[in-house]
């Protein structure tokens, strides 16, 4: 499992919640994005000054773990998903997927390429008729 958190302060909490589900081992790595790291600065070799001028960049931790059991796996992503704040999409699709019904990209593809158009459609009427 491999969780990338953006607010360290909530890796406590996690890391107890993970505990108490029975996730047995945790590798916490700082991190930071591949973009964020390249700046002028580094492109020339000055990289520790880039670091001495930009104190406050934003730390992430990235956690990994290693496991085997599908229901355990399962209640770690839950753990991790009511720490960090589940998107609804993801909440959802296994709450769908324990019911029987999947969701497959297709299936999804399907409705939001009408959703996309429509609002393509819609939005190209509106610019038309405001501006000419």
């Amino acid at each position: 499992m491999l969780v990338i958190l953006n607010d360290p302060g909530k890796l406590p909490e996690l890391l107890q919640a993970w505990q108490e589900t029975g996730v047995s081992g945790v590798t916490v790595m700082e991190s930071a994005g591949g973009y964020r790291t390249t700046t002028w600065l580094s492109a020339v070799g000055l990289f520790a000054l880039d670091r001495l001028l930009e104190p406050d960049e934003p730390r992430r931790r990235t956690l990994l773990s290693a496991i085997d059991d599908r229901e355990l796996l399962g209640r770690a992503v839950a753990e991790a998903e009511r720490v960090v704040g589940a998107s609804a999409n993801v909440v959802v699709a296994s709450m769908a997927e324990r019911a029987g019904h999947s969701i497959s990209f297709t299936h999804l593809l399907d409705y939001g390429f009408v959703a996309t158009l429509f609002s393509l459609v819609m939005a190209s009427l509106y610019v038309w008729l405001r501006y000419l």
